[in-house]
């Protein structure tokens, strides 16, 4: 197996204020700073109508209910050639019924199944279906 040289991470991202951007910053920043080698970039969720001063390590901002730019995005990551994704869910991110935008942009070819992704999740307390 082939060593991982790139990691990105999927989530909010400070200046926007929320627990999981608060928390994607530090997972970034607490990877990159442990292995210096690594190359890795955030996907940052931006919310209606939210405009932020992302800092350099945010590659790509996706605004959460365009459901176009989450298919450039999952090109972006393809393209990219990231080993592994790192997605930082928890519902109300991510635009779609519970979060559908996700699976929808990666339907066919447009995201690689070939590489590993970790999922953080929330759970509602009352979960819908899709």
């Amino acid at each position: 197996m082939n060593s991982i040289q790139r990691i990105a991470f999927i989530g909010n991202h400070l200046p926007r204020r929320c627990g999981i951007a608060t928390f994607t910053n530090d997972l970034h920043r607490a990877v990159a700073m442990a292995r210096s080698d690594l190359e890795t970039g955030v996907v940052a969720m931006t919310d209606p109508g939210g405009v932020y001063n992302y800092p350099q390590a945010v590659r790509l901002a996706i605004q959460d209910e365009n459901i176009g730019e989450y298919v450039a995005g999952a090109a972006f990551l393809n393209n990219a050639g990231f080993d592994v994704v790192s997605l930082q869910h928890e519902y109300g991110i991510f635009g779609g019924q519970a979060g559908g935008n996700i699976p929808s942009s990666c339907r066919g070819s447009r995201c690689r199944s070939s590489r590993p992704f970790i999922r953080y999740s929330r759970s509602q307390r009352r979960p819908s279906t899709m």
